[in-house]
Parts: structure tokens; sequence; C-alpha cells
């Protein structure tokens, strides 16, 4: 698994065609232990709208039960397509999408803020003024860094979870491995 910074990931080459991936999937993981979700990918084979035709791409989100959610807890979005005559299976951990939205939100405010108030300060500097505004810099990185530090942390605390979503999803499409795990 591709330890990224912020969203691990990992990707499966399979022998079985995608429709039969993803009849693999649903079968097994509907009966697991964790929850899935599964999307309609437009395009994706189906037909028209509403169709329930086989399709040969699509996605879904495997997460931990209801029960065992905390902030931390991670989803794994999963997207099945067609490769040649069998499939790929890529998968990509990350937190709940609120939890997600939240981050990005105040990383990107906190950088334009950063950026904002170190043009200012070199405004000031060339009129002769103090830079105030190097202080401001200076408490948006700090922040950046720590919401760096706490995607860390949740991801340390969130292990045994990923481990256990990303097992439950590959033991459902075992019989199909061609290649073993790799990080993308």
């Amino acid at each position: 698994m591709n330890t990224s910074p912020l969203r691990p990931q990992f990707a499966v080459t399979l022998a079985c065609p995608s429709t039969e991936v993803l009849r693999r999937l649903c079968e097994r993981l509907e009966r697991g232990s964790q929850k899935l979700r599964r999307t309609r990918v437009p395009g994706g084979g189906g037909g028209g709208r509403g169709s329930e035709a086989p399709r040969d791409r699509d996605f879904f989100v495997l997460t931990v039960p209801e029960t065992e959610q905390r902030i931390y807890s991670p989803w794994l979005t999963v997207e099945v397509e067609p490769e040649g005559k069998g499939s790929r299976l890529k998968a990509r951990f990350g937190p709940h999408p609120q939890v997600w939205t939240g981050f990005a939100f105040v990383y990107l405010a906190s950088a334009v803020t950063f950026l904002f108030s170190l043009a200012f300060a070199a405004a000031l500097m060339t009129t002769g003024g103090s830079p105030w505004s190097l202080y401001i810099s200076a408490g948006t990185a700090a922040l950046m860094v720590m919401l760096f530090a706490v995607s860390r942390i949740g991801q340390r605390l969130s292990r045994g979870q990923m481990a256990a979503l990303q097992a439950e999803l590959l033991s459902a499409v075992k019989d199909c491995a061609l290649e073993p795990v790799e990080t993308a």
C-alpha cells in the first residue's frame, strides 16, 4: 500500500472480466462485516438511467460498520474498470467525505491567507512600513503543519480499520488476482 501523506492507495490487476469482479464484490461484500455502498457511474456500461443491465465499470465505497465508526475511520473508495481481457481494481483510503471537505477547506483557506499575508508583508516592506503580517503568515504556516500532523495521527489511529477494509476487499476477489497488490 502506498503510504502517501494524505490518502493511501493500492491497485490490483485481475484476470476476471470487470463484470465478474463487480458481481463477486457485490455478493461477497454485501454479506461481509463491512458496510458497502455502490454508486452508479454515468456511461458505465449499464444503458439508460435506472437500468439494471450489467455494467463493466463501477465505483464502491467500503466503510466500517456504523457502530465502529469514529471521526478518523477510513472510507475505502474502490473503482473497477476493464483492462484487456481482465480488469483493474483501484482503491484509495480517505476520511468521511464531510471530514475530508472540512480538512480541504481549512487547508485551502490557510494557504490563501498565508500567501496573502506574505504579499501584504512584501508591500509593507517596499513602502518602508513594518511587515506585521508576517506574524499571520507564521500562524497560518503553523496551522498547515498542524493539519498535516493531525492527518498522520488519524491514519495511524485508523491503521487497523484500514487493514480490515483492505483484507475484506482483496479476499472478495482473491480468485481473480493475477498480480499481487501494488502501490499506485
